[in-house]
């Protein structure tokens, strides 16, 4: 009996950053985001003919990779070759037969059926994230995404729990849009928006997170009164010098290793190869 997969849940700690990742290295056209009675807020990607992506904001820890729940029908034209009836009226009259009780997981404009008889329509929940890709499209050596991904990944994990230790755990790696690029004088949004390339409204609703924080505030700016500029608190100020020596302790681990020319000139290329690629993107 052939299935369609309808829909890939994914439990993690930072739904926008991982959904913005995955948008972008699968090409999915859009994001939606909304929030939940507990003031989570998930985030799922969409595509005409395609699994959606929704990725679920998780409050435990975890040490292992996110887990994975996967959505998989029955092909719909199955029962209809043997002449039966759709596979919703089977899975509904089920329900009303009292074999086997249907879960319906509600949200705003959609009802997903999560759960009813085995041959009819399964949740499967693997312990690991784990992304099959068919042999023929795994290059034999990682592509500039790969590499890229593994990069950011790293060295935010590094970086993150290192600051947390340090007294700054409320903080996640998506704010680094915003903090990263912050100066003792501030920049206005649309300045944080073109140095992060990310979108103007995705850095305003980090700024909003982080003046609730108490990392940023907003301030008029001198040169144009009509104009607000975020601008780092003491604690905002903290944090920033907290995690421009940690980076730095990162960035000399590499260069002992590879030696202080050759990590130069690798920056130089990375630093150039990232701006011909932000300019072919149009960023």
């Amino acid at each position: 009996m052939s299935s369609n997969l309808i829909a890939v849940t994914v439990d993690c700690r930072d739904a926008d950053a991982l959904a913005e990742f995955w948008r972008e290295a699968l090409g999915y056209p859009r994001a939606e985001r909304w929030p939940d009675s507990q003031g989570l807020t998930y985030v799922e990607l969409k595509a005409p003919g395609r699994p959606s992506l929704l990725f679920q904001p998780v409050p435990e820890g975890k040490t292992g990779k996110n887990r994975l729940h996967l959505d998989i029908a029955p092909d719909k034209g199955r029962a209809a070759r043997r002449g039966g009836p759709p596979r919703d009226a089977r899975c509904e009259s089920r329900g009303r037969s009292g074999k086997r009780p249907l879960d319906r997981a509600e949200r705003p404009g959609r009802q997903r059926i999560l759960r009813a008889a085995p041959a009819m329509l399964t949740r499967v929940r693997p312990r690991a994230t784990i992304f099959a890709v068919p042999d023929s499209r795994v290059p034999a050596q990682p592509d500039l995404g790969m590499l890229a991904g593994r990069l950011l990944f790293a060295v935010q994990r590094e970086l993150f729990t290192a600051l947390a230790a340090e007294g700054f755990g409320d903080l996640s790696p998506r704010h680094g849009a915003v903090l990263a690029y912050l100066g003792p004088d501030g920049a206005r949004a649309t300045e944080l928006s073109r140095l992060s390339g990310r979108r103007k409204q995705v850095i305003g609703t980090m700024v909003d997170e982080l003046e609730t924080l108490g990392y940023v505030e907003r301030r008029p700016d001198p040169a144009d009164r009509r104009a607000k500029l975020v601008c780092p608190t003491e604690r905002g100020s903290a944090m920033i010098g907290a995690s421009t020596r940690i980076l730095a302790g990162i960035e000399d681990r590499h260069a002992q290793r590879l030696g202080r020319g050759e990590y130069a000139e690798f920056k130089r290329a990375l630093a150039e190869v990232t701006d011909q690629q932000r300019h072919f993107a149009g960023q």
